[in-house]
């Protein structure tokens, strides 16, 4: 059986989140939201392996309102049924919810998949977040004086 789930960003909460913290905020929420986002599915997927429910339950209930804070609501609606599943002992519904989320991970926007990898893991969009210095290779515009960094992820 093929699963083909499409989670988007929802342009009006990008929207209202552009609008509210302007550009530059709003990216900065984009790129840390996405980093975290990536890692933390990472250590769900892993933990979800063996078995260690609570833990992944925790993570799950605080990943959510975070995928919805930055317009991915069905990522963040896929793990609360995780955490929920958990939550009422429901093995199976957790199997599958958890196959969903790691299904939907490899889906998200700007994700190949779930995993943290250098200068990439903060992705909004296809380009790595070059707003911070650890992201920044060296020579990169922001050590050149009067070249400004590139200001979007």
């Amino acid at each position: 059986m093929k699963f083909d789930e499409a989670v988007r960003f929802e342009p009006r909460r990008l929207a209202d989140l552009y609008r509210t913290l302007g550009e530059i905020g709003a990216e900065n929420v984009l790129c840390d939201t996405m980093e975290e986002l990536t890692i933390q599915l990472a250590r769900i997927e892993k933990l979800g392996r063996r078995a260690r429910f609570d833990d992944v339950r925790e993570i799950a209930e605080r990943i959510a309102p975070k995928a919805e804070q930055i317009g991915l609501s069905g990522l963040g609606g896929v793990a609360r049924a995780v955490a929920d599943c958990v939550r009422n002992g429901d093995l199976a519904g957790f199997s599958a919810t958890l196959a969903r989320l790691t299904r939907i991970c490899s889906r998200r926007p700007g994700a190949a998949a779930c995993r943290p990898a250098p200068a990439a893991s903060c992705m909004a969009g296809s380009r790595p977040c070059r707003r911070r210095a650890r992201h920044r290779p060296e020579g990169a515009a922001a050590d050149v004086p009067g070249v400004s960094p590139p200001r979007s992820c």
